[in-house]
């Protein structure tokens, strides 16, 4: 461990430490997710997509995770296969044709980043569906760069970085003062933030 080599303390923030025995301090990826499909279907969206990052990212099956969770809660499932594609606008333009080309008539699609998430917004208005009117989009990350830069603005889940840094400087300082924190995961909800792309 990072830990004994330095001997000195050492927090984990936003990637959690693969050894049980650190502290790490993350985002909830999995509750964000489940806040993005709560959202969905509490406007009433009942056929809704999910377009993850890479396969190999572990945040793009716990995104996914939580939306099942949410879409169990209402009686509902996934409307069609997730798709897994790269954290790209170009990537987001091509799952928006994938899915269109399924014609499963979707209302809603949840997607792992903002980036994705506008390059799917914008591949809908280029064929001229409209959003939220007939397909909601929500993105992840709240990174205002994309999400107040698209038009209809992005619906998007905040990974509350600021929070995960002030919890992961607040358990350093604990470890440095000589108090007793947990070793494993400690996880920071995320928070939706509701724009014109799905209300």
């Amino acid at each position: 461990s990072i830990t004994h080599l330095l001997d000195a303390p050492v927090v984990y923030a936003y990637s959690p430490s693969q050894l049980a025995s650190d502290i790490s301090v993350v985002t909830d990826d999995r509750q964000g997710g489940y806040l993005a499909g709560e959202h969905l279907t509490e406007l009433g969206r009942r056929r809704i997509a999910y377009v993850g990052g890479p396969d190999s990212y572990h945040a793009s099956h716990l995104r996914r995770e939580g939306l099942v969770a949410a879409l169990d809660k209402a009686g509902l499932e996934l409307a069609t296969t997730p798709l897994y594609v790269p954290w790209e606008e170009k990537a987001g333009r091509q799952a928006a044709r994938t899915l269109l080309q399924r014609n499963v008539d979707l209302d809603g699609i949840f997607c792992a980043s903002d980036q994705i998430a506008r390059g799917v917004s914008e591949e809908l208005q280029s064929r001229g569906v409209h959003s939220p009117g007939q397909i909601a989009v929500v993105g992840f990350d709240d990174w205002h760069a994309m999400t107040l830069a698209t038009s209809p603005e992005l619906t998007s889940v905040s990974m509350k970085l600021d929070q995960v840094g002030e919890v992961a400087a607040t358990r350093l300082l604990e470890l440095i003062g000589g108090v007793s924190v947990a070793s494993g995961v400690e996880y920071v909800p995320c928070e939706l933030t509701a724009r014109g792309s799905s209300v």
